[in-house]
């Protein structure tokens, strides 16, 4: 292999002015084109404007609502020479497309590589048809009929349409474009992410052939290695080769380098969250600043920006490349920086090695998204773990509820007891027959037997809580005190409130009367007639 040569530093002779290109004016929608074939195709609204010429959306009259093709228009007229004769010179852009898109972009053609090949999809747009229009301002125009795409992968990197795994397949599409294209001796020379239009499905176009050049001129050889002040920095600042930089004529090593170097601006910002500048993920994006430095790049700029990509494509030094685009170490990566960074200038690049290169690339990067996705969901499942874990530790060190405070009643397991009967003290009082034992079994007052025992963890609910004046009406009734005497009587109504108190009275003498029974003797002691009072007034207050 040839050692490469630097001509940054090389004495050029100096070098012709540059042409300046004028926009075609605008034209109106509905405008109508005829080309040489007599096909009529009917201007839309304008969609973009370039340095050299202005896009507008459009459709052909046999069917007008299909807005399926782009208009290319240029004033073949309008490039002036910034010499003293100042004498208009046909506009070299659009015609070298023009002239590109006849002799490589035939669908004749592109059919035939993929049969060769053994290709399902090529992503050279095919051309449509050309000519000259003269415009309602009566200049004369160029336009070249291209076939609609939807967007840019610029506009799919801006808005994070693509992860990092889904770079290299694109990647491998435009190395699979720029090898029919070398095969037809020419070299693009302006490779970019806004160059590369996307179609139906899914799949990107490389476009825009304004820089096209040859690099074999009528089939004979490579052009020769010499160096041109005229053709230095042709093509984006950020991605130039460092061929283009010293001014050689494009090869096809250059469009390779080009693309290595888009490789990882794309790659950097497939990235979550990462930066979508225009030079992102590149060595030199420190000294490129804004669109008026690209355009008229300061000499120490340039300076600076070439020596960058000399040491990033080191094979001394390829880290700096691999660490710009902070996906860690990719020995694919590596070997491609290699394999583009060792070609020679009229060599023949090893364009299978390169697609071979791109696929391991995609499963290395797929297996770092695996692994990457599954360390995720074990972070994940470790800090839920933890958070399980905690709630199960703060569950087992709560204080566990006494059982004598458990809400739940248990039924006791043991049988009910039998109660034997038993010998009752009865006492006959006028007629009636009364004992003790009538008063405890009467509803309401049971008491809790004491062969019961409570079940475990029954909760023992508290005696009602009774006011003081209940109490005492309890007392008087369920309590008697033989022993009391008449100082009784005199204190039991001191309980009952003084406006119900004359209610009391005469309901007190209706039992009185009621309980005397006829052929009784009234003659019965007050203490009997007492006791007789308060079984009624048990009986009332159940």
């Amino acid at each position: 292999m040839k050692p490469r040569v630097n001509h940054s530093t090389a004495t050029m002779p100096k070098a012709a002015p540059k042409r300046v290109y004028k926009i075609a004016k605008a034209i109106k929608e509905g405008f109508e084109i005829s080309d040489p074939h007599s096909n009529t195709w009917i201007v839309g609204e304008a969609i973009a404007q370039g340095g050299f010429g202005s896009l507008y959306v459009a459709s052909s009259k046999k069917n007008p609502r299909a807005k399926s093709y782009v208009l290319k228009i240029v004033s073949p007229f309008s490039c002036l020479t910034l010499c003293s004769s100042q004498e208009p010179q046909e506009n070299g852009p659009l015609f070298t497309e023009t002239h590109f898109y006849t002799r490589v972009c035939k669908q004749e053609l592109l059919d035939e590589w993929k049969a060769e090949h053994g290709l399902t999809f090529l992503g050279i747009p095919r051309f449509i048809s050309k000519g000259l229009f003269v415009s309602p301002n009566h200049q004369t125009c160029r336009f070249l009929v291209m076939d609609r795409f939807h967007d840019s992968l610029e506009d799919c990197l801006t808005r994070h349409e693509f992860t990092p795994p889904g770079i290299p397949p694109i990647a491998i599409q435009t190395l699979d474009a720029l090898e029919y294209i070398h095969s037809k001796d020419y070299v693009h020379a302006d490779i970019k992410a806004s160059n590369l239009l996307r179609g139906d499905a899914g799949m990107f176009y490389l476009a825009d052939f304004g820089l096209v050049s040859q690099y074999r001129v009528n089939g004979g050889g490579h052009r020769a290695e010499k160096a041109s002040l005229k053709l230095r920095d042709n093509g984006t600042l950020e991605f130039c080769s460092r061929d283009a930089h010293a001014g050689l004529p494009p090869s096809r090593r250059s469009d390779l380098e080009i693309l290595l170097f888009n490789l990882f601006h794309w790659l950097y910002r497939a990235r979550p969250n990462a930066s979508q500048s225009s030079c992102a993920g590149l060595p030199w994006e420190a000294f490129i600043g804004g669109v008026a430095m690209r355009t008229s790049v300061p000499t120490a700029v340039r300076e600076r920006v070439v020596q960058s990509k000399m040491e990033a494509m080191d094979p001394a030094h390829t880290s700096v490349l691999l660490d710009a685009t902070g996906l860690g170490y990719q020995p694919a990566l590596e070997a491609l920086i290699h394999t583009v960074g060792e070609l020679g200038y009229a060599e023949t690049p090893n364009y299978e090695r390169c697609r071979d290169l791109l696929k391991a690339l995609t499963k290395s990067l797929t297996a770092d998204a695996t692994t990457a996705d599954s360390g995720t969901l074990n972070r994940r499942k470790h800090v839920l773990a933890e958070v399980n874990s905690r709630e199960t530790h703060d569950t087992h060190s709560r204080k566990a509820p006494d059982k004598s405070e458990s809400v739940v009643e248990k039924p006791s397991r043991r049988k009910p007891t039998v109660k034997q009967p038993q010998a009752r003290n009865t006492v006959e009082v006028c007629g009636v027959s009364h004992s003790k034992d009538d008063e405890e079994e009467d509803e309401g007052l049971i008491v809790p037997s004491s062969n019961t025992t409570p079940a475990i963890g029954a909760r023992v609910r508290p005696p009602a809580r009774r006011s003081a004046r209940t109490r005492r009406a309890m007392n008087s009734v369920f309590e008697p005190s033989d022993e009391s005497g008449d100082d009784n009587d005199d204190n039991e109504e001191d309980f009952i409130p003084t406006p119900k108190r004359a209610q009391h009275q005469q309901k007190q003498q209706r039992t009185r009367s009621r309980l005397v029974a006829p052929g009784v003797a009234t003659q019965t002691s007050p203490r009997l007639l007492r006791q007789l009072e308060r079984e009624e007034r048990r009986r009332n207050f159940f």
